[in-house]
């Protein structure tokens, strides 16, 4: 749905402008190889080439070049190239029996976060995040009722509520019952979360409702 996908798109905008740019970016190369190796253009048609590349210009933005855009251009074009050929061979490799998903994505970001290893931390910040982690034992009450839709944002690695939103406004445009499933599955999630006893700062970021 085009509509929904340019509300996603602003959305991303509004909690991060660099990783809204290279989501575009990732969508468009996907696109263009797509057709450039004249792929099968059913799935270029309903956007799962685009999707890929797209969540490849997030995960460029956040994890491998945060702070260098000539590097998230060429970690996003790369990645999001890559990711659309995995995604023309997978059907065979599956068997034509199952869906896709975001298998090729996985596949290609995984390969890149294994090289750059993002979240490895030194022990002096492994020591401080700690500490923080012990002494934090409260947590607003707006962060509360946000959480579900920062869990949402997080889907394209965005920790902002205004994004998640936005996003479940796109989803609720063509599927209302779609999008009160994701919020459902984000508050359960968050309140699943808090009843483990896990940091109240990790889950209002969003961590473990996206899934």
């Amino acid at each position: 749905d085009i509509k929904a996908g340019a509300m996603i798109l602003g959305s991303l905008a509004i909690g991060d402008a660099y990783l809204a740019s290279l989501a575009a970016l990732g969508s468009v190369a996907a696109n263009g190889v797509a057709h450039g190796v004249q792929l099968e253009p059913t799935p270029q048609h309903a956007g799962l080439w685009q999707y890929n590349g797209c969540l490849m210009g997030c995960v460029s933005a956040v994890f491998v070049a945060p702070h260098s855009a000539l590097l998230g251009v060429a970690s996003t074009l790369t990645g999001a190239s890559l990711a659309t050929l995995v995604t023309a061979v997978l059907p065979k490799a599956l068997g034509n029996s199952m869906p896709q998903w975001t298998f090729a994505f996985n596949i290609v970001a995984l390969t890149q976060l294994v090289r750059v290893q993002p979240l490895k931390l030194d022990p002096d910040v492994v020591a401080v995040a700690a500490e923080t982690t012990t002494t934090a034992t409260s947590i607003s009450m707006s962060s509360i009722l946000t959480t579900p839709l920062v869990g949402i944002s997080q889907i394209f690695v965005v920790e902002n509520a205004w994004t998640g939103v936005g996003i479940v406004t796109a989803i609720a445009s063509y599927s209302p019952l779609l999008a009160g499933h994701a919020v459902a599955g984000s508050t359960v999630g968050a309140l699943t979360g808090l009843a483990l006893g896990l940091p109240a700062a990790d889950v209002a970021a969003g961590l473990f409702r996206f899934q």
